[in-house]
């Protein structure tokens, strides 16, 4: 049985790990259940605001989504809470499509 997290929970934890990493830099290494930081973290700007590099590896379909910022949500929101994860089934659909046309691109190309 997972523990209750809603949207505006994922939002709080990283609302605290932005005013942290304004008020001391970037917390590494740093360990805190309640923001969810593993000892060696980083939090990421560059790529989706307030994640850390081990969030976005994990979430290996990021690079395939339009609103990277509500995938994120979504998806952590499923692990952390220990629901269906239907953000990450649907970066798999989006990497299954992806690669059927690129197949179907090659498949052209080699005919030609």
């Amino acid at each position: 049985m997972g523990i209750e997290v809603n949207r505006n929970d994922v939002t709080a934890i990283l609302r605290k790990r932005l005013e942290f990493l304004e008020l001391i830099g970037n917390p590494y290494p740093y360990q805190d259940e309640e923001i969810k930081l593993l000892a060696g973290d980083n939090i990421l700007m560059k790529i989706v605001p307030g994640w850390t590099t081990r969030e976005c590896i994990a979430t290996c379909h990021l690079h395939l989504v339009d609103n990277k910022d509500i995938y994120m949500v979504d998806y952590w929101l499923a692990e952390w809470s220990g629901t269906p994860n239907l953000a990450k089934e649907r970066g798999m659909k989006l990497a299954e499509k992806r690669n059927q046309e690129e197949e179907a691109v090659s498949k052209d190309y080699d005919e030609i």
